[in-house]
Order: C-alpha cells, then structure tokens, then sequence
C-alpha cells in the first residue's frame, strides 16, 4: 500500500492472487483507508497475471467494503468492455474505471481537487 498524496492509496497488485492473499490484501486496504483517512484509492491490476470469477468477486467485495469506508476506488489495467458495469458509476463518483496507472492516478488527484497540468504545456495552458 502506497500513500501517494494526503487522502489517496495507491494499491499495486502482482502475481497470482488466490482467496487467502485476497481476503490479505482486503483487510491491509481496509485497515490502510481507515488510518490514512484516505478519500480515493486506485487498485492496479496490472500484475495479475490471470483472475478467476472467485478472485474478481473478492475484488468486486473489496471495492464495496472500501466504498461504505468513504473511499472512492479506481480500479486500473481493467479495461471497460470487461469491467464490472455495477461498478461503472461515472454519474455517481462512487466507483470509477482507468486505463493505466497513470491515468487512474491523475482521476484520483482531480477527484481529490488537485489540478493535474501537462508538463509539455506552457504556464498559462493547463488542462
């Protein structure tokens, strides 16, 4: 678990993933928002080499259970035409989908109200 800013958890996740090292890594993230009183949380898929229906309802639980804490989770390296449509609220705010690391990040910090500016812009050209 990574606190990159104030409010905001980043949760890579690598390898292969079975029940236990799921309901593991749940309790971590849970315990992690509570201290950190984290408001946004992006979970990177990235690493997982493969995910079975069992491991995919845990992170579907994961993301709930994070939600009723009061935090906003971004789920990146998912891509929408497999994602969850339950957890495709763009409306709500509650539950949002990335593409890449990067991307969710930058989600996270406009969720969280910071301003994300290209860099290749000039002072004056933000986003």
């Amino acid at each position: 678990m990574l606190q990159v800013r104030e409010r905001l958890l980043i949760l890579p996740i690598i390898g292969v993933i079975d029940p236990q090292r799921a309901r593991q890594l749940t309790e971590q993230l849970l315990r992690a928002i509570r201290t950190n009183r984290a408001k946004v949380v992006v979970i990177d898929i990235t690493g997982v080499a493969a995910m079975d229906v069992t491991v995919a309802n845990h992170l579907v639980q994961t993301v709930e259970a994070s939600r009723l804490l009061g935090a906003t989770v971004i789920v990146t390296a998912c891509p929408r035409d497999r994602a969850n449509p339950r957890y495709n609220r763009r409306g709500s705010g509650q539950d949002e989908h990335g593409r890449d690391l990067q991307g969710g990040i930058e989600q996270a910090e406009r969720l969280l109200g910071y301003k994300v500016v290209n860099p290749e812009q000039g002072p004056g050209e933000g986003r």
